[in-house]
């Protein structure tokens, strides 16, 4: 096994990585004040992914039973298992700061998210579906909002696949100069060779804080 190993060592799908901007400039088009319960939906995951550079697994998982807002930040405690969850680690939980730019505030989004929904919610898990009787969601289902976001801001949904969005982020983060190991503690890595094989990615048509999430939307 190490012999085949060694012949035909892990690589990434990707050798490039799309622009996290082409993305944005689409989702500042979905103004919270006349968005439609589907859009605010689709908007929220995408920016969840993007700012926490999360898998859609662990959107699945965000439940607002262990959710805690202080002040301008969200967390979300993480109780169930995670792809990288073992003994020896830690799932550290994830968190949400708000940004100054309404239209891409991930904060801001969420309140309203939480807000349009309260009126119909009979489930604790966040992502909830748009369409009557309104049962959570599978992360099967998270993964196609967030494909559905990605078409309709001009991305090749033939070559980039929804879990992209943690390349993407993690990339955007580097090329904000963000140092190592505050994109492997976002990430969950322990490892920087998991980064650098499998994530760091040139930027395609690249248009190059204080948080993390800033750095990404920034």
């Amino acid at each position: 096994m190490k012999g085949v190993f060694n012949k035909r060592p892990p690589t990434s799908r990707y050798t490039q990585m799309w622009d996290v901007n082409i993305v944005l400039n689409y989702v500042k088009t979905l103004s919270l004040s006349s968005i439609t319960l589907k859009d605010l939906t689709i908007k929220l995951c995408m920016l969840m992914a993007l700012t926490s550079a999360q898998r859609c697994q662990t959107l699945y998982l965000f439940n607002i039973d262990d959710m805690e807002c202080v002040g301008d930040v969200y967390t979300f405690h993480l109780k169930e298992h995670i792809k990288q969850s073992r003994p020896s680690y830690k799932v550290a939980p994830v968190v949400f700061h708000r940004f100054s730019e309404e239209n891409l505030c991930v904060v801001r989004t969420l309140e309203t998210y939480l807000h349009r929904t309260a009126a119909f919610r009979n489930d604790s898990k966040l992502f909830l579906s748009f369409i009557k009787p309104h049962r959570a969601v599978s992360k099967d289902t998270i993964g196609r909002w967030i494909k559905i976001c990605m078409i309709r801001s001009g991305l090749d949904v033939a070559l980039y696949k929804p879990h992209s969005t943690r390349s993407a982020s993690v990339s955007k983060a580097k090329a904000k100069s963000l140092p190592i190991e505050s994109i492997m503690a976002q990430a969950g890595w322990t490892a920087p060779s998991t980064f650098t094989v499998f994530y760091d990615m040139p930027i395609v048509q690249d248009n190059f804080s204080k948080t993390y999430s800033h750095a990404v939307l920034s």
